[in-house]
């Protein structure tokens, strides 16, 4: 909505009177009305979200509430939140060097993400080609369709499906494991390598139709079965080909990662947004995590590349 305003697109916007003086540091361009808005009591309390059978949990905490209200501490920590907002923001450094450290975890949690995705959508990817170039009508046509669907529906919404879906039907433990929630970052890896094994398993076909019939008839006439003269001969001339249509998937799910962004996976995105509320940056944030997807995205071109060099020598020799 800030970011709106100083765009030109709106002309003004409602906020809390905390946000609006951290906004008025960051822009002294902009202003604070002088408008009062009447707003029921009853429609600005803050709310706490409980499951529906945590009664004595609830209980406590109301209890709590009740008890700061009578003292006064929550007037006087309103009051201190007001002071600290009005002084302003007394960090004279720039948002890369404060957050830094923040900005490069979230990228390692991008790779990391992105790692196991593409290696779980390739090995599984290699599974559903081979269902779809089976003779069996049956098999193959699970697979069409196992691929249509996939490719057919947005990477967003199948993230969320899992994530939501997961949570309904099993009990993932929030272990966090460097500072990860494994109960949000499972689903999305699980939804992200599903997704990418749809894409993959059309690549590795595409590459495998591409290889000479005949090399297929050369290992029958070696006494090889099928089996074997896929994984021995076909397949390792068709990686070759599909190497470049690999490596772009890998810097496709890359990007893709900020997905889980949506359901609190601390990757680089999210660390971006995260970034953006706490220094009220946003076109600053935003830049900083697209030169850091950028350097990583060129990285793993510059390494495809070169393999595919390595390999083209390989072959000629």
């Amino acid at each position: 909505m800030i970011s709106e305003i100083n765009a030109g697109t709106v002309d003004a916007g409602v906020v809390g009177y905390l946000s609006a003086r951290n906004y008025l540091d960051t822009y002294p361009n902009l202003t604070i009305a002088d408008i009062d808005i009447e707003v029921p009591e009853e429609e600005t309390a803050q709310t706490i979200a409980f499951p529906k059978e945590s009664q004595a949990l609830i209980t406590e905490v109301n209890q709590i509430i009740a008890e700061m209200q009578e003292s006064g501490e929550i007037d006087d920590l309103l009051e201190k939140n007001i002071e600290v907002a009005q002084a302003g923001d007394t960090d004279s450094r720039n948002t890369l060097e404060v957050y830094g450290p923040l900005f490069l975890k979230g990228a390692a949690t991008t790779i990391g993400v992105a790692v196991v995705c593409v290696i779980v959508g390739t090995l599984l990817g290699v599974f559903v080609a081979m269902l779809r170039l089976s003779s069996n009508k049956f098999i193959n046509t699970i697979a069409f369709f196992y691929i249509q669907v996939l490719r057919g529906t947005p990477a967003l919404l199948q993230v969320f499906i899992f994530y939501f879906g997961l949570s309904a039907i099993l009990t993932i433990p929030a272990i966090h494991v460097w500072d990860i929630n494994l109960a949000r970052l499972i689903p999305g890896c699980i939804a992200l390598a599903i997704n990418s094994s749809a894409y993959v398993a059309e690549i590795i076909r595409s590459g495998i139709n591409a290889v000479d019939s005949g090399q297929m008839e050369a290992g029958y006439s070696l006494g090889l079965n099928r089996r074997i003269t896929m994984r021995e001969i076909i397949l390792p001339q068709a990686v070759r080909n599909i190497l470049p249509a690999l490596g772009n998937e890998f810097v496709s799910m890359i990007k893709e990662t900020s997905l889980l962004s949506v359901i609190a996976v601390s990757e680089l995105m999210f660390v971006a947004d995260t970034v953006k509320a706490a220094t009220y940056r946003t076109m600053e944030s935003l830049f900083i995590a697209a030169v850091i997807y950028f350097m990583i995205t060129w990285f793993v071109s510059w390494l495809v590349s070169l393999l595919e060099k390595r390999l083209e020598r390989s072959a000629k020799g």
